[in-house]
């Protein structure tokens, strides 16, 4: 395994089977599938990619893939269609059980003039640009297309992600946290639960192109991009709400290093912890100079696996959070992310009530044509939904000043 499925796989372990690491996709159709056609590219697509007919498993410290010579695979199908998106999609989420391939499912429902197609992954085999990858290869087979040979296969990272030399990405990371940073404890509405809860929702906003645009012309004259001067925008802001001068939050990274690994399917992505003191009176520009020159040299060192670095740093474990941060923050540009399938478009629903939260907050961007997304991901153990939208609101305000 590589090291981020050796974290899930222990996880899991220790969680047992929940749904705290389903990776769900939701497409709507304008049209009706060729269901049995559908049905044998799902298949097709198992017998491309060894990790759909891989298990896992763990014999006391040696943790192993399992890959099956195949799997038997069958699209759901459901044509209620009187039944809504949000009863569908609950009925299709359920756990996975790692021991058992493929940690993939895909199901229709057709509903009066349209279809959706809904897909869920275990986190173990994939991350976001995989989802893609999956999604755009089983349209490309259903089309009847021909796919290029996968030369090599995801247990041929993790084996030589396991035999590189990370002492310098290590080195890196113990200096940046020599000394451990305080918690952002954000006021809750709620007492925190003695155990770390995952139940939560997400608030979707509709695309804002006038802050999009603002925030474009902004990094257009400072010479910087979108990601950077959000995420500066977002501690700034958190240091303000929570009158914290030391402020640490997590960024995900896509962690394809390997030139092989561009446009390969697996667990690639890791988590970085992002610290840094907000200086009250230093301007913006100020701290946008300070984080560009921390974002670049941590980028640098994307490799070293997040839970090593907690491991190493021997952080006390705090079973009603997560360890160093709290908070994560997520910049995504879907303006390239488009499904086609004979000429019409399979358009994404984003809110079909997924229950979870990794974290007391997400604040993830997607930024597109039509401007920027907010989705705000919170545990609702913690905060009321009234709370949440009142934090956009500030956030949105604060953007603009």
């Amino acid at each position: 395994m590589s090291n981020n499925q050796k974290r899930l796989y222990i996880i899991n372990q220790l969680q047992g089977n929940d749904i705290s690491y389903n990776t769900p996709k939701v497409l709507i159709f304008p049209g009706r599938f060729d269901l049995k056609r559908l049905n044998e590219s799902f298949n097709e697509l198992c017998k491309r990619h060894e990790l759909l007919r891989t298990t896992f498993a763990n014999n006391g410290d040696k943790f192993y893939q399992i890959v099956q010579e195949e799997v038997a695979v069958k699209l759901e199908v459901d044509l209620d269609l009187t039944k809504g998106v949000q009863e569908s999609f609950k009925e299709f989420l359920q756990p996975f059980n790692l021991t058992k391939a493929p940690l993939m499912r895909l199901k229709v429902q057709e509903n009066e003039e349209s279809s959706l197609l809904m897909f869920d992954f275990h986190h173990i085999i994939c991350d976001a640009i995989s989802v893609d990858i999956f999604v755009n290869e089983l349209l490309s087979l259903y089309k009847g297309e021909s796919l290029k040979e996968n030369k090599i296969q995801y247990k041929d990272f993790a084996a030589w992600q396991n035999s590189k030399d990370m002492s310098a990405h290590k080195d890196f990371w113990l200096k940046e946290f020599s000394e451990l940073p305080p918690i952002v404890d954000l006021k809750t509405d709620f007492n925190r639960p003695k155990w770390k809860s995952i139940n939560g929702k997400t608030i979707h906003k509709a695309p804002n192109y006038e802050l999009s645009k603002l925030v474009r012309e902004f990094c257009h004259k400072n010479n910087t991009t979108e990601f950077m001067m959000l995420l500066s925008a977002f501690m700034a802001f958190l240091s303000k709400y929570n009158s914290q001068d030391d402020i640490t939050v997590g960024i995900p990274v896509a962690n394809r290093t390997h030139p092989e690994s561009h446009n390969m399917v697996g667990m690639f992505v890791n988590t970085l912890a992002v610290n840094s003191r907000i200086d009250k009176s230093q301007s913006f520009t100020s701290l946008l100079s300070v984080m560009k020159d921390k974002i670049y040299s941590i980028f640098d060192h994307q490799e070293y696996p997040f839970e090593e670095l907690v491991e190493k740093l021997k952080v006390e474990r705090d079973v009603s959070r997560n360890p160093l941060f709290d908070i994560m923050f997520v910049f995504q540009n879907s303006e390239d992310k488009k499904y086609i399938l004979n000429g019409n478009e399979l358009t994404e629903i984003k809110d079909v009530d997924y229950p979870v939260s990794k974290f007391d907050l997400t604040l993830t961007i997607d930024a597109s044509e039509s401007g920027y997304e907010f989705s705000w991901e919170y545990c609702n153990e913690l905060f009321k939904e009234s709370t949440i939208a009142y934090i956009d609101k500030l956030f949105e305000k604060f953007i603009k000043m």
